[in-house]
């Protein structure tokens, strides 16, 4: 991981706690836990509500959760438009961006 990656995801990470102090969001970490977590998500709220323009972050083991994130936008396009976009995304510390996407098609069985 690079110094510049670090300290990106370090000012992030500043940010959002001088964004929140002492309030609170459903699920929010401490700071503890997002130094320490393999992967940091941080999302932009779309809701309109409390906190809609201070971002939020969630912790994950590894990337499976941000995929089926992706996946469930794609086919579930008849249902409302999720309500948060990942803007940043960082694996130990190292920011991460959609490399390629691939869908694959099988034929219909009847």
């Amino acid at each position: 991981m690079g110094q510049t990656d670090r300290s990106d995801f370090l000012a992030l990470v500043q940010q959002h706690e001088r964004a929140w102090g002492n309030e609170t969001y459903a699920g929010r970490p401490t700071l503890e836990t997002i130094l320490h977590a393999p992967v940091v998500a941080f999302w932009q709220v779309q809701n309109g509500g409390k906190g809609a323009d201070r971002p939020q972050i969630t912790l994950h083991k590894d990337l499976r959760e941000i995929e089926e994130f992706y996946v469930k936008m794609i086919f579930r396009s008849a249902l409302p438009i999720q309500q948060r976009r990942l803007y940043k995304l960082f694996v130990d510390g190292q920011q991460m961006r959609i490399a390629s996407v691939k869908l694959s098609f099988a034929p219909v069985t009847k």
